[in-house]
């Protein structure tokens, strides 16, 4: 099987009002819907030879209504629809990598939950595709990153350099700063 054939049945199997659709350079804007959050969006271009998809499940909630990512689960249990910003899946030689994004503000409390609530749904995902293409067997590198707008930016922080993960909790985590662009490379 070629190796993209998961991002191509993740593509094909997501609802399109959950695309994030890149511009004429190949970039992807991953947004924070929240009005009072101060980091609003982080740009993520792409070379045109590698295979990738984005899409965000972060929607919000309409007043009286169930949640519209998780309408199986009730809203007000705390943690159980927890969503977040992107999800970004890059296929590189035979490895795919699944990058968990999350935007926060000044206060990134709660974000690996968030992170990690994003692993368990698309490893759920996966399974569903693996179930109905059993001859799949890419190998897949979870990543989480947080970009946020701290004000004393965490050691790491680089917008050209490569970035360094820090296992956090079992999961592969860097921090990087908002409202930047960036070169999926830099990720790998």
């Amino acid at each position: 099987m070629p190796n993209n054939v998961l991002i191509d049945a993740m593509h094909d199997m997501i609802e399109p009002d959950f695309h994030i659709t890149p511009n004429e350079t190949n970039t992807v804007r991953i947004l924070e819907p929240q009005a009072q959050a101060s980091c609003h969006f982080v740009d993520i271009q792409f070379k045109k030879s590698m295979p990738y998809f984005a899409f965000s499940i972060d929607k919000p909630r309409q007043k009286n209504l169930g949640d519209p990512v998780y309408p199986f689960f009730n809203p007000e249990v705390g943690c159980l629809c927890s969503k977040n910003d992107g999800i970004l899946f890059v296929q590189q030689s035979d490895k795919l990598y699944i990058f968990l994004i999350e935007l926060k503000s000044n206060n990134p409390r709660n974000y690996l939950n968030q992170l990690k609530a994003a692993k368990i749904f698309v490893d759920f995902i996966i399974q569903r595709i693996k179930l109905c293409n059993p001859d799949i067997r890419t190998l897949v590198d979870y990543r989480g990153i947080l970009f946020s707008c701290r004000r004393t930016p965490a050691e790491s922080l680089t917008k050209k350099g490569k970035v360094e993960y820090t296992n956090r909790g079992g999961l592969q985590v860097a921090e990087q700063g908002c409202h930047n662009h960036y070169f999926i490379q830099q990720f790998l």
